[in-house]
């Protein structure tokens, strides 16, 4: 199919991160055919993500219900979509039944053990990475492409486009195993104060770590030290681009903070795939690995300020 669809659909029903990671095919299907309708089919989670993106005309909210699923499945059928882009690289359920209703004139995405859709996109991916695996539709239409990282220009507020903060450190994570310890944390900051006293560091987290952000702020002994949690979400974004260095679990900030190619320390489980999935995309990155699957319980402060230093060099 090397044809103009006028009608596009995009499944995005994961993460906040997996949106994030999609946002750039976005771009390239918009400037690849311009004149056609792109929409999203986007999750509660990464549904608000999608709504500030200028490439997109359209974004339709899933939400998972039996019934919601039956008017949501006849709904995409009404809009007699040309092309459906899926990209998930894995065998999902919901998604595969939406298709078969919806009936699409072409279908692309990643078959399994069956061929659920007519264009596999293993042919066009470029890597394993999420960035990688969404691009591949892209691929599919030009072997060169203008966009090759996430970008959140439409987030922006240009006149607070301005680096007034040094470090940013993320505590929260969407998974309990990829939490830090509180005393590690402090640890940490108190060896960056020690590397520069004047070092001004901000912490953010989930509204629901508030306890785990105050006791970390109650026991660093700085007035540089800041804190704020239950950001909305472009403000979270300007936030991230103010300051120059951004250290987080492994979780959306990671690729907000590549979105925004800022130089950042990510601290990942050893789980390969995963690492291999969502490991940062900025041009200036360190990750910490920790020996365990099973989280990063076990990565130490030192570990962390090792990496910080070889970071900060490159700021």
């Amino acid at each position: 199919m090397k044809s103009n669809p006028k009608n596009i659909l995009v499944v995005q029903i994961g993460k906040l991160g997996d949106m994030v990671l999609t946002n750039p095919l976005f771009y390239e299907l918009k400037r690849i055919f311009p004149d056609a309708a792109l929409k999203v089919l986007a999750s509660k989670t990464n549904y608000e993500f999608a709504t500030h993106l200028t490439s997109v005309d359209e974004v339709i909210l899933y939400q998972k219900s039996l019934i919601k699923d039956i008017l949501l499945a006849r709904k995409l059928k009404k809009n007699n979509f040309d092309l459906w882009i899926d990209v998930k690289d894995g065998y999902s359920r919901t998604q595969t039944s939406l298709l078969k209703i919806a009936k699409p004139k072409i279908s692309m995405g990643y078959n399994v053990s069956e061929k659920v859709f007519d264009i596999d996109l293993r042919e066009y991916a470029k890597g394993k990475q999420g960035r990688d695996l969404s691009l591949a539709a892209a691929y599919y239409f030009e072997k060169e492409l203008h966009f090759t990282k996430p970008v959140l220009s439409d987030f922006l507020n240009p006149a607070e486009n301005t680096e007034d903060g040094d470090v940013l450190i993320n505590v929260s994570a969407g998974n309990p195993s990829r939490y830090l310890a509180a005393e590690k944390w402090v640890k940490l900051i108190e060896k960056m104060l020690e590397f520069n006293p004047h070092f001004e560091i901000h912490l953010i987290g989930l509204e629901r770590d508030a306890e785990l952000i105050h006791n970390i702020r109650n026991q660093i002994n700085s007035n540089n030290l800041t804190y704020m949690y239950s950001y909305e979400l472009k403000e979270l974004i300007n936030t991230l681009n103010s300051f120059k260095l951004i250290i987080s679990p492994d979780t959306s900030i990671i690729h907000l903070a590549s979105g925004l190619n800022k130089p950042v320390i990510g601290l990942y489980p050893k789980v390969d795939w995963n690492y291999e999935r969502f490991k940062p995309l900025s041009d200036n990155f360190y990750t910490v690995i920790s020996g365990s699957p099973e989280g990063i319980d076990d990565i130490t402060h030192e570990e962390i300020f090792e990496k910080f230093v070889e970071t900060w060099k490159r700021v």
